[in-house]
């Protein structure tokens, strides 16, 4: 006659402890597997953001100096550009009674908006300040100079370095990582740009 017996305690014991091993594994592949597809998202976001800051920071860049040359026009563009290493600021006119000044500095990790908007008086009205990135590390300026007169920069250099040489672009690299605890190990992501300035600057 077949064997009828059931299953010993022990056999029982080991086929659970077997069991609780493969539930042990698969748990923490989930894990491992959430893990990745968060830092995937995490990443994908600090890329699209800084692009999105980045093509703020040089359609802005491209504006400065912009003066529309009306006969109405009440607005004189004194500094177009104020260089800095890590920070910069444009100005443009609106319109003709109103001139636009927009700067962007790095503070504890954001990138930081300020426009302030000056009227042909003199009175300037500064709106809130705007945080437009977080986790950033690095925001580095360079200026185009065109020492030969035929409006194409010949040497980049750092603020220091502008002096009385006209600017005719500015370059930006900005550098950002996820702000996740838990991705704090991720490699950075930079993206780099050149803002031609639509309007030739002394």
């Amino acid at each position: 006659m077949r064997d009828q017996r059931g299953l010993t305690l022990t056999e029982l014991l080991v086929a659970l402890a077997m069991l609780g091993i493969l539930i042990a594994g698969a748990y923490q592949m989930a894990i491992h597997q959430g893990r990745a597809y968060s830092a995937q998202d995490q990443i994908m976001e600090v890329q699209q953001n800084l692009r999105i800051a980045l093509d703020q920071i040089v359609d802005d860049a491209q504006m400065a100096g912009y003066d529309s040359d009306r006969p109405a026009s009440q607005i004189i563009i004194a500094q177009p550009v104020v260089p800095g290493d890590d920070h910069l600021t444009v100005s443009h006119e609106v319109n003709d009674t109103t001139e636009r000044t927009v700067t962007y500095t790095l503070s504890g990790g954001q990138l930081l908006k300020q426009v302030t908007f000056t009227d042909a008086s003199g009175a300037s009205t500064p709106e809130p300040q705007e945080p437009l990135l977080d986790g950033v590390v690095g925001l580095i300026f360079n200026y185009g100079l065109d020492t030969n007169n035929d409006g194409v920069a010949d040497s980049w250099v750092p603020a220091s370095g502008t002096g009385t040489a006209r600017i005719v672009a500015i370059r930006v690299r900005l550098s950002a990582g996820p702000t996740h605890p838990d991705l704090t190990n991720i490699l950075l992501r930079e993206l780099e740009s050149i803002a031609t300035l639509r309007n030739g600057l002394l």
